[in-house]
């Protein structure tokens, strides 16, 4: 069985990023994370990832949506799932997200993400 790399996680919001980070740790994936979208452009362009789980609305600068269209065209292999407030659900999917999680996170739909993650990441059987 293949063992998940490494994760970024992109996000303005520190108790979301430390959540996020140690919800990953418990399952032995390795993390980075981004709190801007200048940071994270910097990770990915550094960086190899599985799978990046990103925000939409990272204050001023570079956008989530800058930077999903950024891994879409540099990196297609790597998975991307939404987590946002936002209801731009239908919009990120059409833009290649990979899956979508809604804030504020509910445990039960972070662990389904992880399934899912796993399924777009690793290729597991289904």
């Amino acid at each position: 069985m293949d063992k998940i790399k490494k994760v970024l996680i992109v996000d303005d919001e520190d108790d979301i990023t430390l959540f996020m980070s140690h919800f990953l740790m418990r399952f032995d994936v390795e993390n980075d994370v981004a709190k801007d979208g200048e940071a994270a452009l910097s990770f990915l362009k550094n960086n190899s990832y599985s799978c990046v789980f990103l925000d939409l609305n990272l204050g001023a600068g570079i956008s989530g949506f800058d930077i999903l269209k950024s891994i879409k065209i540099d990196k297609p292999e790597t998975a991307v799932i939404i987590i946002s407030g936002s209801y731009a659900e239908h919009e990120t999917m059409n833009m290649g997200a990979d899956y979508f999680l809604t804030k504020p996170i509910d445990l039960f739909e972070l662990k389904k993400a992880m399934k899912h993650f796993q399924l777009v990441c690793l290729n597991y059987p289904k």
